[in-house]
């Protein structure tokens, strides 16, 4: 495997965290940290990342504490470190403040502080360049299109071009007029990205404006837009020549057409200020990072956002890969093809097993029919075995001759302990019934086998629409024991009182 395939993402966060990143659409994000635990520090934050040369196999670190480390993505080790901050030796004073830009030019090391100090580090230190930027410094960029060019910019220090050759400055912007109130206008250059294929250069600023330079043209913006109220706290240029992207410092990421010189896109979904954006050279792949610790892919043209994964740390800087994609490489999908092959050859000695599990859950997915044609589904052949088998036999109807107007006495001779039969044999009669006689008759079928108990208690229980009924369990204490009933008809006798027989 190619060490480009290991990881295609390099993020940097606080305390000098280092994490490798491999993002494919359809997997889940792997993330590892690449610096060791031992060698985190509070007063060494991670503030820049840089590819060392165009081969794209060593990475330029830069720390809160002037030091710059080097990783070797192909060895998967740190090879270099350096202290690059400058004491005061020329009398350009002593550079402060974290690492805000680095590269390498001509085989040598280019770092830039915040103080406003630019190194030009050789192996003899009288052959170091040392720059001072006449103010602080929030950012600087190397040019693309020619490489011995760098661009600074800060808090009131307009955006300055640097010949690395000489050290010698090689453009200076100019600041817009003043306003309508002939105040003048506050710069503060967050950021700024040379154009692709071309001297241009578009600036980024804090108050909420982002300007477009022309070396070759004159001193002033060629284009300006303004974005009021939208701090704007990092910027990248994307696949189109044209189009640049602000990172805004309320969660927000806007596209700015240079040619139009308006915004035409924005990019929602954050919930903390963006810190770094990275944009694929040719592909429509934006990657960002942020205060809420998320990492996330959208799609230029689109606005779809294509990944966003919790990362822990606070990202403060963010790499990306030439040959960035979300789709698989080749050797990643024979890989994921031979782990399928093997787990097909696996499941061919399984399929014995699972073909007989297959009809087990058929089986006992199929629906019973049990009384009266009703159907339960059932979970367990061995309950369907068991109702199956002892469904009891349905007894016949009640026919009863019932006069409500008769007066309920039961007869001695007919008193009987079976309590379940005479429960529904019995009936509550009205007490001011005129009637002298009323009869119930029954006729019950053949006693039914033995069932188990819950069948029983199913059983037992009073179906009202068939005319059974639990009211009747005061006249049923009442009856004593004893007695059998060997017949299979019960007759039995209600008179009715004197005193409504005579009544009558």
């Amino acid at each position: 495997m190619s060490f480009k395939d290991d990881f295609n993402l390099f993020i940097g966060a606080k305390y000098g965290i280092f994490k490798g990143v491999k993002a494919t659409d359809g997997q889940p994000l792997i993330s590892k940290s690449i610096q060791s635990l031992k060698h985190l520090s509070k007063e060494s934050d991670l503030t820049a990342l840089a590819w060392s040369n165009g081969d794209e196999e060593d990475i330029l670190i830069g720390l809160s504490n002037q030091v710059v480390k080097t990783y070797d993505t192909k060895g998967k080790a740190f090879t270099f470190s350096t202290d690059a901050k400058l004491y005061d030796k020329s009398g350009v004073g002593v550079s402060n403040g974290a690492i805000c830009g680095l590269t390498r030019f001509d085989g040598v090391l280019v770092t830039a502080a915040e103080s406003g100090h630019v190194r030009v580090l050789r192996y003899n230190e009288e052959d170091c360049i040392n720059i001072f930027a006449n103010g602080p410094i929030s950012k600087m960029r190397h040019s693309i299109s020619n490489p011995s060019t760098i661009g600074t910019g800060g808090l009131e220090n307009e955006l300055k071009l640097w010949d690395l050759n000489t050290g010698k400055l090689s453009f200076e912007a100019k600041n817009v007029p003043n306003d309508f109130l002939q105040l003048r206008v506050k710069v503060w250059v967050t950021d700024h990205v040379f154009l692709p294929s071309s001297d241009k250069v578009a600036v980024g600023s804090r108050y909420g404006y982002v300007r477009l330079y022309d070396p070759k043209a004159q001193r002033r913006p060629v284009i300006k837009v303004d974005m009021p109220e939208k701090a704007v706290n990092c910027i990248a240029a994307s696949s189109q020549d044209h189009t640049v992207l602000c990172g805004l410092t309320k969660g927000d990421i806007v596209a700015v057409d240079m040619r139009m010189g308006r915004t035409t896109q924005n990019y929602k979904g954050f919930t903390g200020a963006v810190r770094d954006i990275v944009c694929h050279p040719t592909e429509p792949y934006i990657v960002s990072v942020g205060l809420d610790r998320f990492l996330r892919i959208h799609h230029l043209t689109t606005k779809k956002l294509l990944l966003k994964e919790y990362i822990v740390s606070r990202a403060s800087c963010v790499l990306m890969r030439s040959d960035f994609s979300l789709q698989p490489t080749k050797s990643e999908k024979e890989r994921k093809g031979n782990k399928r092959a093997s787990d097909d050859l696996l499941s061919d000695g399984q399929s014995d097993h699972e073909e007989a599990q297959q009809f087990d859950d058929i089986f006992n997915s199929m629906e019973v029919v049990v009384d009266g044609g009703k159907t339960k589904s059932i979970k367990n052949k061995k309950l369907a075995t068991k109702q199956t088998s002892c469904t009891p036999l349905k007894k016949k109807k009640t026919n009863l001759i019932v006069n409500p107007f008769a007066t309920p006495k039961l007869s001695q001779e007919n008193s009987s302990p079976m309590k379940s039969t005479m429960k529904k044999n019995s009936v509550k009669i009205d007490e001011d019934s005129d009637d002298d006689l009323m009869i119930v008759s029954e006729t019950v079928a053949n006693p039914a086998p033995a069932v188990s108990q819950a069948t029983e208690e199913e059983d037992s229980e009073p179906d009202e629409a068939e005319g059974d009924s639990d009211e009747f369990d005061d006249v049923e204490e009442e009856e004593s024991e004893g007695g059998d009933y060997k017949d299979d008809t019960i007759t039995t006798v209600i008179k009715s009182n004197n005193d409504n027989k005579n009544r009558r």
